[in-house]
């Protein structure tokens, strides 16, 4: 009788135990999986937000292609003078200067373009300025690249080149029209006597002639 009740009461106490253990093991279960949620959920909200501010930054960069860059705007930056209270000069030592109207904009692309870019406040006009060395590229060759490049492009209608005087310099002319966005653009090229081609671009639409004296002010300096 002693053994059995001896062999009873140990029964019970592994029995106590063991489910005294296998509480323990679900509580700990229960706070690792609560962690793992925990961790997870944090995990997708930086990604949500991550998403978030990418997708706002591809929008900003498709739809404000014309912007103020207020690194062009500082008074101690020689790019942009006002010169009257219709128009300003704007470009660099490098590529040059032309005057534009007052209310100008500088131009952000997305295209990586390297060119000094201006428009007007709808983005519709842009002018643009380049320049590069004239033992890399002459006035003529790049004339003639850029019209062998439009001409293979076959997008273009109307595609003309010419020579003129542009300011005081003795320019190549290309001219041509996108149909299918109803875009004009003109183009330049020169060589200002100091070893440097210039070049200068106007694209637009149907009002693109109440600019075409813009190229005509380019100066080396103001």
């Amino acid at each position: 009788m002693n053994n059995y009740n001896q062999n009873t009461n140990y029964g019970n106490q592994y029995y106590n135990n063991s489910s005294s253990d296998d509480y323990k093991k679900s509580i700990m279960k229960g706070i690792i999986v609560s962690i793992i949620i925990v961790v997870f959920f944090v995990l997708f909200l930086v990604y949500f937000i991550n998403i978030s501010k990418s997708d706002n930054n591809k929008s900003n960069d498709n739809t404000n292609n014309a912007v103020e860059n207020n690194d062009y705007n500082q008074n101690d930056n020689p790019s942009e003078n006002i010169v009257s209270s219709t128009e300003k000069y704007i470009g660099t030592s490098e590529y040059g200067y032309v005057k534009v109207p007052i209310n100008w904009i500088k131009y952000q692309g997305v295209d990586g373009n390297s060119s000094y870019q201006y428009c007007d406040p709808t983005g519709t006009y842009i002018i643009s300025l380049n320049a590069t060395s004239t033992n890399k590229t002459t006035a003529y060759d790049y004339i003639y690249a850029m019209y062998g490049n439009l001409a293979n492009e076959g997008k273009i209608e109307d595609l003309k080149a010419g020579q003129l005087k542009l300011s005081d310099y003795d320019a190549y002319q290309l001219s041509g029209y996108y149909p299918d966005y109803n875009l004009f653009i003109y183009i330049w090229t020169f060589e200002d006597g100091n070893g440097v081609t210039h070049y200068i671009s106007l694209e637009g639409g149907e009002k693109i002639e109440d600019y075409l004296e813009v190229p005509d002010t380019f100066t080396l300096n103001y």
